[in-house]
């Protein structure tokens, strides 16, 4: 068995920094500190983007349209019942969750329109 001469460096360590802790890959930056990306990443992230926006003004004009379709008195029912069963669930100590919060927001904040 031959066993490696204790100056002669481990397999890898050139990775090692002088910690014993594997250095991390620095992201390019140019002059200006800002991260630099490929124009490909670039040119997704604004489609992305861009496709965010619509599909979010496509969700508020299906809202405001589905909102003028109710009737006053609709809208404050179901408001009404809503914050019955936020109560029941406080009362039973259950947990009210996002959705059901947001709803409530967002019908109040339509129904002052």
């Amino acid at each position: 068995i031959c066993l490696p001469s204790v100056s002669a460096p481990l397999a890898g360590s050139w990775r090692r920094s002088s910690e014993g802790q594997m250095a991390k890959k620095n992201p390019l930056h140019n002059a200006a500190g800002k991260k630099i990306i490929h124009p490909a990443d670039a040119q997704r992230k604004k489609a992305k983007k861009i496709k965010l926006e619509k599909m979010k003004k496509e969700r508020h004009q299906h809202f405001e349209a589905k909102m003028f379709g109710k009737s006053p008195a609709e809208i404050e029912s179901e408001i009404a019942a809503i914050k019955l069963d936020h109560e029941r669930k406080r009362a039973h100590k259950i947990e009210i969750s996002k959705f059901q919060l947001d709803r409530l927001a967002q019908l109040e904040s339509g129904d002052k329109k």
